[in-house]
This record gives C-alpha cells, structure tokens and sequence, in this order.
C-alpha cells in the first residue's frame, strides 16, 4: 500500500491464469465494456500489443491465460477484482514502454528468459555487497532481516525505477 502511493504507477498489471471456457469469458467481459485483444500465435505478438495499448485506454491491463492455450489482453478503467484478491501476479507500472516489455516478457518464451535477467543486474550488486558486510560485521545479517521488511520495499522501489515495473 505504501508502495503504491511512493511510486503513483500509471498502470496496474495482473496475470491470471484461468479455466474457463474462454468463449464465454470474452463474452463477459464485452458486454461489461471492456477492451479485449487476442495474441495468437501467428501473428507478430508485438505488434498486436502495440496495436492494443495506442487503441485502448485505461490504467488495469490484465493478461488472461486459459487453459486452452487463449491468451488474451484486456484493459480497463476500474479493476476487476478488489484490491486484496489475486496478488500474486500483480504488478505495478511506471510507462507505456515499461508495460510493453512486461506483457511480451509473459507472452514470448525466449522474451522471458530475457527479461528473467534483468532483476539479475539489481540484485547481484546487493548480494555481493551483503557477503562482504558479513564478512566485515559479524552482526550486519541480523540488522538485515531487522530491516528485511524496509530492505524489500527498497528493492522494490529500485526495480520500479530501474526497469519500470515490480511486483505489488
């Protein structure tokens, strides 16, 4: 909660991984007025991302995965569950560019292991310099998981600003 009024994220992210007739589900969601997009495999998911985002408007951008192997995009003004359900897969946004790269990340297999990496680049820095303050201070690991809680939104913060996107 403190994070997303620190951050003010354009966009709100949510992956859901369902087992409904999807069908029936796009019908749902039209007739609700949201917008929904397929990405299909043989078209250039790129582009019908890019296509998506400059035709649709709002800050909650879902992808919904079936168990059919339907992927679908849908966006929209006000969210679609409440805010404490469903948090595993959220994610906070800063740009259009950020949100971009997040969704083709979760489409793409080879995108994935990419963009797998780049928290790698965050993270590591902190890791060597956490062995060497234990290495130095014998008490420096048990101040850290003191502050792990502060340590966390921290990194959080850092991942926001660094690749434009973090987990809620």
């Amino acid at each position: 909660m403190l994070l997303k009024r620190l951050l003010k994220p354009s966009y709100r992210f949510r992956i859901w991984e369902l087992e409904f007739d999807s069908k029936k589900f796009v019908e749902g969601l039209r007739r609700k007025g949201i917008h929904v997009a397929e990405l299909r495999e043989d078209w250039d998911v790129e582009l019908t991302v890019e296509a998506f985002l400059e035709s649709t408007f709002g800050e909650h951008v879902y992808l919904i995965k079936f168990k059919d192997g339907i992927k679908l995009l849908a966006r929209t003004t006000d969210p679609l569950t409440k805010e404490f359900k469903l948090k595993e897969n959220a994610y906070l946004v800063r740009n259009e560019g950020a949100l971009k790269k997040l969704i083709l990340s979760q489409t793409s297999t080879m995108m994935k292991i990419l963009m797998g990496f780049q928290p790698l680049v965050i993270w590591a820095p902190l890791v060597f310099g956490l062995q060497y303050l234990d290495e130095r201070y014998p008490f420096a690991g048990f101040f850290l998981v003191l502050l792990g809680f502060f340590l966390n939104d921290l990194l959080k913060t850092l991942e926001y600003f660094i690749l434009g996107y973090c987990r809620e």
